[in-house]
């Protein structure tokens, strides 16, 4: 199985956050016990401001075996579509 890692989780763990460093860790090991960790390109981009540099990234990265999942254009036009009516209030996305 693939999970798909959110920024804020592994934000928790690369600023060791006091709150929540902990659980995000121990989320992140039991998804690694099930299978691979990846992430979405605009979660790579929002990380990146974490690091000096997008190579100093991706070697941690490819250090936790966190790989990335590029995202095709109609399914980015439909994320951004319902991004957008969740935003302007559209609780039912359907």
């Amino acid at each position: 199985m693939i999970t798909a890692v959110d920024t804020n989780v592994l934000g928790d763990v690369f600023r060791n956050d006091p709150a929540l460093c902990e659980a995000s860790s121990a989320a992140l090991r039991r998804c690694l016990q099930e299978g691979r960790l990846a992430v979405s390109a605009v979660v790579r981009a929002e990380l990146s401001a974490l690091f000096e540099s997008g190579d100093v990234l991706l070697a941690v990265m490819d250090t936790l075996g966190v790989g990335y999942l590029p995202t095709e254009r109609q399914a980015a036009s439909l994320a951004g579509s319902m991004w957008r009516r969740y935003r302007d209030g559209g609780r039912n996305l359907r």
